[in-house]
């Protein structure tokens, strides 16, 4: 079974076969004298409490960037932390959209 080249739509970013000359998803019209190649977004990854010896540390990847807090302010951090990934991500799609 071979696969067909696949193209991202600029407008909805879903996937469309490289021939197609519409976005079946949103139903625009597709540039024709620019390619648009599949792009994976980057994944946006999350913090993590973790334990610290007694206390409680902040961890991305595994890797502790916060140390020596107890679980209430880990908490408090952590939510932070993670919602300024969330608006990030938020930025990324709303900046996409507007291409």
């Amino acid at each position: 079974m071979q696969l067909s080249k696949r193209n991202i739509c600029p407008f909805c970013l879903k996937e469309v076969v490289a021939t197609a000359t519409w976005c079946g998803s949103c139903g625009r019209d597709l540039p024709s004298n620019k390619p648009y190649p599949l792009e994976i977004p980057p994944k946006i990854e999350f913090y993590e409490i973790v334990p610290d010896g007694a206390l409680f540390g902040i961890a991305l990847r595994g890797e502790i960037k916060i140390s020596g807090l107890e679980m209430e302010s880990a908490q408090i951090v952590l939510a932070a932390l993670n919602r300024g990934c969330e608006l990030e991500k938020q930025d990324k799609s709303m900046s996409a959209n507007l291409r």
